[in-house]
This record gives C-alpha cells, sequence and structure tokens, in this order.
C-alpha cells in the first residue's frame, strides 16, 4: 500500500510538474545553514501546497559539527575529500564561520549540532530533519534542539555571520 508519496531534490519548478500529475505529500532537499538556495522559492512552494519539507544534510556533511579543524585532511576513502568545500582554503572559511556561529550557540547553552538542527526546525515548512546519529550520546544531542526557540535578534545574529559564509 502507498499511503504518503515524496520526491528528493525537487526545485519549485519540478514539483509544480509533478502535481499535475498527482499530489504528494513531502521533499526531500538539502537544507542547512551553508545551503539555503530553497528558501527562495522552494519553502514558500512547499508552504503553499502544503508540502512536508524533510530536510538532508543539515549538518552540512560535517561543517556543522565543530569537529574539523582548518586544515584537515579528508580520507581519499571519504567521499568529501573530491569536494572543494572540504579542501583548503574554501574548507578553511567555512570553519571559521561554523566557529563564529558555535559561539553564539555556547551563549544560548547550546552546541553547534543542536543550533544547526533548531535552526532548521524553526521553519514551519521543515516536517522533520534528518539526522544520522551513530550512538545514543549523539540522539540525546540531537533531541536537545527540538525545544529551541529563538528571538527576532538571535536569528539576526545567525544571518549576519551566514552571509560571510562562502559560496561552493
Amino acid at each position: 500500500k502507498t499511503r504518503y508519496i515524496g520526491v528528493s531534490n525537487y526545485d519549485a519548478a519540478q514539483m509544480a510538474r509533478a502535481l499535475e500529475t498527482g499530489f504528494f505529500h513531502s521533499n526531500q532537499p538539502r537544507y542547512n545553514m551553508f545551503d539555503r538556495d530553497i528558501e527562495i522559492a522552494d519553502l514558500p512552494f512547499c508552504r503553499e501546497q502544503g508540502i512536508g519539507v524533510l530536510a538532508h544534510s543539515p549538518l552540512a556533511k560535517g561543517l556543522l559539527t565543530n569537529i574539523y579543524r582548518p586544515g584537515y585532511i579528508f580520507p581519499d576513502a571519504d567521499e568529501r575529500s573530491g569536494f572543494p568545500r572540504f579542501q583548503g582554503a574554501l574548507f578553511n572559511s567555512y570553519i571559521a564561520v561554523a566557529d563564529q556561529l558555535a559561539a553564539v550557540a555556547s551563549d544560548k547553552g547550546l552546541s553547534l549540532v543542536q543550533m544547526a538542527i533548531a535552526w532548521l526546525l524553526r521553519r514551519e515548512e521543515v516536517s522533520c530533519v534528518l539526522v544520522g546519529a551513530k550512538n545514543e550520546a549523539q540522539m540525546r544531542e540531537h533531541l536537545g534542539a527540538a525545544e529551541v526557540s529563538w528571538s527576532a535578534d538571535e536569528l539576526a545574529a545567525i544571518d549576519a555571520i551566514l552571509r560571510d559564509a562562502p559560496a561552493g
């Protein structure tokens, strides 16, 4: 039985075409503090059409974990070793922005991971944030993001930091 239908990584135009065939319930796009392109057209489209957003890669493949430091080299077997975002000066720039975000998170009593998840959950269009906990401690950390609320000033401070995030 099929109870719910979803699409993955569709933009607003693709979703509009898909809706000509029939209704679907969700879209699963990449969405995180560094990958915000969907905010322009896709999130508003989902809100207007009643389509839930299941955000994947909420921690930007580790950039928003506060684990990696400038100069870290990913092993060849790690897919990130082939992505420009995870190499050289560009990688170091992302880490510098993540460090600024971590300071804001700390002021709020959160880890950077919790802040990244809570920042996504603030959007009414986001039905679910797809996080991959590897152990119970990570799961508990992720759950700490569920009840976070944001003031306009906090969101403005985060946006100011994110304006300096590199494109790539």
